[in-house]
């Protein structure tokens, strides 16, 4: 992947080609920081993450995602693979090749999920047994009454990633104590 020449710093804009009219462009907003090349594989990182920086050749990144769906279908589409039949999440698939080392936590969780994108699909399991299914962060919150439902309950919290990631924070800070 490479980042194009057609940058400009000064106006931040670039055209690239649009996948749903040919030889149609549209104008993209470059970014605000700067990017660079790291480890032999070359791969751009921005400046914001200088550690992801220093472990670039060991990361797998997938660069050759694309879809004609609409939104809520490529949502399921990115978590599933498919949008039409009901097929285990990319988090079960892992679950399911790697395993999990915890018997009384979720393999993996998943902050806040939109119900009006694919809803559990996004994390269940499908046809592969039901241990491989993750939770959705809101469904966890019973466990720590008080800190994680009404977190994600509201629409306006719901996709703010910063207070996500607090909660899980929360979330893991609570065990942690709990475990001492």
């Amino acid at each position: 992947m490479s980042i194009p020449s057609t940058t400009s710093r000064s106006s931040r804009a670039t055209t690239a080609n649009h996948r749903q009219g040919e030889g149609a462009t549209a104008k993209l907003l470059a970014s605000p920081w700067k990017f660079q090349q790291h480890g032999e594989s070359g791969l751009w990182v921005s400046d914001l993450f200088p550690e992801v920086a220093k472990h670039a050749d060991a990361l797998c990144v997938v660069n050759s995602m694309q879809t004609d769906s609409r939104t809520s279908q490529a949502f399921l589409q990115l978590h599933a693979g498919i949008f039409q039949f009901s097929r285990p999440s990319m988090g079960a698939w892992v679950l399911y090749g790697l395993g999990n080392e915890n018997e009384n936590l979720p393999g993996f969780i998943t902050l806040c999920p939109p119900a009006n994108n694919g809803g559990p699909s996004n994390y269940g399991s499908a046809f592969l047994p039901a241990i491989y299914q993750g939770r959705g962060s809101d469904s966890t919150a019973p466990h720590h009454p008080g800190q994680g439902e009404q977190h994600c309950q509201s629409e306006a919290v719901r996709f703010r990633p910063r207070q996500q990631l607090d909660l899980v924070q929360t979330l893991n800070r609570t065990t942690l104590e709990h475990d001492r």
